[in-house]
């Protein structure tokens, strides 16, 4: 029987910067002018800023410079993402514009300041979004959860690609969710390592796994290690970094409740 497996190298870049972006970031600083009038516009909608097209650019001229290329090539249904993988301007590409791999929702929290924000998280008569941020959905909005559930059918599309390189162009959200998956994160696990901006993907970041031991190039059935890069910032790649796929004893899952009550006051 045939084994079917992730390509041999898995590239994931994150859309340039954002009208949505900058918005936010002017916002969280007092400044809410921008905010104002991009919430007016889907956030599916919301174009590149000129510094969002200069890192897509440059992320384009350093993959030519370093020759990586790619077999298969696949990009976020949202406009910015499509816009920063237009403007890669990766030779002979065609692209599979692929909705599953779109931004996680934020629902009514997507169109709200930051105080009103803060508000509406108070509001909520049952405080389990603050002990369990992974599954918390706002309204019409999605969980963490429910972006793992809809990122496992694309990779059941990776595996099924017979490409040896895949190419990803999407969204914070989907980078974090796509390495939860890789590594075999736990709900907690996912929130103590990107919470609170800890190991934040830049726009422009690239992040590449791989399935070849850099060392003895020989291959595993799985992805073993990992390494990233932000292009039109630091063209040097981090270090290798081996991937460890977790399990656990009887013993530490009953240790994980315990820490669990201990942290909520359960």
């Amino acid at each position: 029987m045939e084994v079917v497996m992730l390509p041999k190298t898995l590239r994931l870049i994150r859309h340039g910067e954002s009208q949505r972006n900058l918005a936010g970031y002017h916002a969280w600083h007092g400044n809410t002018n921008l905010f104002e009038e991009v919430i007016t516009r889907p956030s599916s909608l919301a174009p590149l800023t000129d510094e969002g097209v200069r890192q897509a650019i440059e992320t384009g001229k350093w993959l030519k410079k370093e020759k990586i290329t790619f077999d298969r090539l696949y990009v976020s249904s949202m406009n910015r993402a499509k816009q920063t993988a237009g403007l890669l301007d990766i030779p002979g590409a065609q692209w599979f514009i692929e909705n599953r791999i779109r931004e996680r929702s934020a629902g009514v929290l997507e169109d709200m300041l930051p105080e009103d924000r803060e508000k509406y998280h108070d509001s909520i008569v049952s405080a389990g979004h603050m002990w369990d941020p992974y599954n918390f959905r706002p309204d019409r909005g999605e969980s963490f959860g429910d972006l793992e559930v809809r990122l496992r059918g694309f990779f059941d599309t990776l595996h099924r690609s017979h490409a040896d390189t895949v190419g990803v162009v999407s969204h914070g959200h989907v980078m974090k969710i796509l390495e939860a998956i890789i590594y075999h994160m736990t709900p907690e696990e996912f929130t103590a390592t990107h919470g609170g901006g800890v190991e934040r993907i830049l726009n422009g970041m690239m992040i590449e796994y791989t399935r070849i031991d850099p060392a003895t190039n020989a291959e595993l059935l799985y992805l073993g290690w990992m390494r990233f890069c932000t292009p039109w910032k630091d063209p040097h790649w981090s270090p290798w970094k081996e991937i460890t796929r977790k399990t656990y004893s009887s013993t530490e899952l009953l240790q994980q409740i315990a820490d669990c009550r201990e942290r909520s006051g359960m």
